[in-house]
């Protein structure tokens, strides 16, 4: 994936922001929070997926706030955005029946998985 491509889908800025915590400029903080990150994603994903099958606009708000807020802070501002439309939506209880909003994050989260794995390298 190229270098503009990962700019597109993180937000650099933010990474670098981690990264600058840990005292020798490394990656020794900021690999295990991506690690962790994806990981947590994909069980909200997971969850996120049975609410949307089950209707549960609760559940559904609540996985899409999490995925939001993690997202959010990771800087991958547009999985963040996608999925305050689907908080949004079910707080005025409504949700996307058909299953295509939901692959939309899931096609968001895969880009974002591969632009996080360029920096696990």
């Amino acid at each position: 994936m190229s270098t503009r491509v990962v700019k597109s889908i993180i937000d650099d800025t933010v990474l670098e922001v981690i990264r600058n915590l840990d005292p020798s400029g490394g990656n020794e903080i900021l690999q295990p929070i991506i690690k962790l990150y994806l990981k947590s994603a994909g069980t909200l994903l997971h969850s996120l997926e049975q609410a949307c099958a089950l209707g549960d606009l609760d559940a559904i708000r609540l996985a899409a706030h999490t995925l939001k807020s993690s997202s959010s802070q990771m800087g991958a501002h547009g999985l963040a955005d996608l999925c305050r439309e689907v908080e949004n939506e079910a707080r005025n209880h409504r949700y996307d029946a058909s299953g295509k909003t939901f692959l939309i994050v899931m096609q968001a989260f895969a880009n974002t998985k591969a632009a996080l794995d360029t920096y696990l390298g």
